[in-house]
């Protein structure tokens, strides 16, 4: 697929800020669910016990790191802007909310999450996979 943005140009500040949106939600998310488990997972009707909460935490460094590279993936002293470093976080961010959905599936298959966390967690997933596709198309 051939850029719309000129690699000499710096890029549109809806972009931008679409890019730094997504990211500031990563981040967001991710340190609720690091530093609040309970009350982050609460909040999607996901009853988390006790045992449970260091696997919220690792999922929300992880986001939180993903929200990071992309935050920092815009480089004006880059050739291309950092265009193909934003690429590269929108792409990591993008196979992560997809195995989100894929992990979502399969729990609600099993039995293992109820109706309404699916659905809010799918539709999270969903959300910021037609926003990172939506920034990465007008790449």
């Amino acid at each position: 697929m051939a850029s719309q943005v000129n690699s000499h140009l710096p890029l549109p500040p809806i972009l931008l800020t679409c890019t730094k949106a997504l990211a500031i939600v990563r981040i967001g998310i991710g340190a609720a669910s690091f530093f609040a488990p309970q009350l982050t997972c609460a909040s999607h009707g996901y009853h988390v016990s006790e045992p449970y909460k260091l696997l919220v935490r690792m999922m929300g460094h992880r986001e939180v790191i993903n929200g990071g590279l992309l935050l920092t993936a815009e480089d004006k002293e880059a050739k291309d802007g950092g265009i193909k470093s934003i690429r590269r976080a929108l792409l990591v961010g993008l196979l992560a909310d997809s195995l989100d959905i894929c992990a979502v599936v399969y729990g609600f298959s099993r039995g293992e999450v109820e109706s309404t966390t699916a659905g809010i967690l799918g539709s999270a997933a969903a959300g910021a996979i037609t926003l990172a596709t939506f920034i990465l198309r007008a790449l």
